[in-house]
């Protein structure tokens, strides 16, 4: 299951791309991915087909994780 969040146009080293930014709703995260109090994770996926994932920001327990689409072909 995922949240919408909004539309919103970013920029990443691959280019600049329209996308729909989500929030998984995960009930028990484990791992490197657990949740702390307060943390979010959200992934930008590309408006249009393909759908390609253009970034993903995490935080986490351990920090905040931030991976972002560098080439495209």
């Amino acid at each position: 299951e995922v949240r919408l969040i909004k539309r919103e146009e970013i920029t990443v080293k691959a280019g600049t791309f329209s996308t729909i930014k989500v929030q998984p709703v995960w009930r028990r995260m484990q791992g490197v991915f657990r949740k702390k109090k307060g943390g979010h994770i959200y992934i930008w996926f590309e408006e249009r087909p393909p759908y390609r994932p253009i970034k993903m920001e995490a935080e986490i327990f351990i920090g905040k994780i931030v991976a972002e689409l560098s080439a495209s072909s």
